[in-house]
């Protein structure tokens, strides 16, 4: 193997491993931004069901769950 080649070879590995960060800093950026929205959204459903909840009691699956 030549210099030029192990020179080749190391840039493809370089790139390939840049490329692979930035999808996983992506994949990360994209995951934190969906659970900060979802979040927030999930608490205030589960907020405004709780006296739902409480209402149905033993009648509804959740009461008989929490029984």
């Amino acid at each position: 193997m030549s210099a030029s080649e192990i020179n080749e070879a190391a840039a493809v590995m370089s790139r390939r491993r840049r490329y692979t960060t930035r999808t996983i800093l992506t994949a990360a950026a994209l995951g934190a931004a969906v659970g900060i929205v979802l979040v927030p959204v999930l608490f205030v459903i589960m907020t405004a069901a709780a006296p739902c909840r409480q209402r149905l009691g033993s009648a509804s699956v959740y009461g008989a769950w929490r029984r």
